[in-house]
């Protein structure tokens, strides 16, 4: 049924009628074949109609034909395995499939890996990026980090619930002093907390924002470590040149005058 509702053909008239519309299914008709093509195409839906019912209350994959399983496939584009239930992996790439199950990453991960993007940014510097991290030591730490800040800032929630609910009763029940005088306390007490759980998430991304930077920083100083040895050696042999050219001019303008920089 999710692939109906996903697929806009949310109950079986629809979905009998896309199969029908996109040939996908042609059931042989038992009608007179002088009935008009309108007539043909009521009759045939219909006579899908009732098969996919069947299909639908059917307990077992093995009384749904062969030619429907290719159909259904085919209308909602995935492989025959995440139709029968057998994957969580809906893509028909048996390459995506693999790295999914292989590595545990979601489908729309991997896809996001492999196809190109609609960004003006060539792919391969969405894969260098992504590879350089795992690389790293990020690839053990990340993950934890994420977690910690996650839970700091799900307790930080329930904090301000807590918090909240007593000032609820404080401003709309009629309590009597020492319930709350003993409410004021527990707010105080909760608020203290959370600010420590509030503190505790912020340095958190505080970390994994420095960490990021770090490997950043690093990759990019490995991938240009020879350019300041090679702009200095060109630069070098230019200066010289206009040097020489002064030298031997006496009316030239000071060499400098001619060097010219993107700085």
């Amino acid at each position: 049924m999710g692939l109906m509702r996903i697929s806009g053909n949310d109950s079986t008239p629809k979905l009998a009628a896309a199969l029908y519309d996109a040939k996908l299914i042609t059931p042989k008709s038992t009608k007179n074949l002088e009935e008009s093509e309108s007539y043909q195409r009521v009759d045939a839906i219909e006579s899908i109609k009732k098969m996919i019912t069947k299909h639908l209350h059917s307990e077992s994959e093995k009384n749904v034909q062969g030619e429907y399983i290719i159909a259904y496939c085919t209308l909602f584009n995935c492989s025959t395995d995440y139709l029968l239930g057998f994957t969580d992996v809906k893509s028909r790439d048996i390459d995506v499939r693999q790295i999914c199950e292989k590595t545990g990453l979601s489908e729309n991960a991997v896809l996001r890996l492999v196809n190109d993007t609609d960004s003006e940014i060539p792919i391969e510097y969405y894969r260098e990026c992504w590879s350089s991290l795992m690389e790293s030591d990020l690839f053990d730490s990340l993950p934890g980090d994420f977690i910690s800040a996650d839970r700091e800032y799900i307790d930080s929630k329930c904090l301000d619930g807590k918090i909240r609910s007593r000032l609820w009763i404080l401003d709309n029940q009629n309590i009597d002093q020492i319930t709350a005088l003993m409410l004021d306390s527990q707010i105080q007490t909760l608020q203290n907390s959370n600010r420590r759980r509030k503190s505790a998430f912020y340095g958190m991304l505080a970390k994994i924002t420095r960490d990021i930077s770090n490997v950043y920083e690093g990759v990019v100083a490995s991938r240009c470590s020879h350019l300041e040895e090679q702009t200095f050696f060109e630069e070098k042999q230019v200066l010289l040149e206009y040097a020489k050219v002064g030298n031997e001019n006496d009316n030239e303008k000071p060499f400098l005058w001619h060097v010219t920089s993107d700085v």
